[in-house]
């Protein structure tokens, strides 16, 4: 990949490390180490928040229908807290995970 140099010459290769392809695959081994979920039963429900994001998922095999919980936001009157975590709650059998 050739971008404009140091000079302004459109021919100089890049510096190594600034190499597309390098930077994209450093992002995917990133990736590939990062791709567990842990999944706890919540004993509370979530904090409290607004403007998140809610979606209903049926259930398969006959299952329950079960939402999905994402990010959100909280206020106390000081501090805006966002959060980025996710949730799901089967209302069949009140448990949040």
């Amino acid at each position: 990949m050739k971008a404009e140099g140091l000079e302004g010459d459109p021919d100089q290769p890049l510096p190594p490390g600034d190499d597309l392809d390098s930077i994209l695959s450093q992002f995917a081994s990133l990736d590939a180490s990062n791709d567990t979920a842990t999944t706890t039963v919540l004993l509370n429900p979530p904090a409290p928040r607004a403007n998140l994001s809610l979606t209903s998922v049926g259930g398969s095999g006959g299952g329950s229908d079960v939402f999905v919980i994402y990010g959100g936001e909280y206020y106390d009157g000081v501090t805006n807290v966002c959060n980025s975590d996710v949730f799901t709650f089967d209302p069949a059998k009140k448990i949040w995970k």
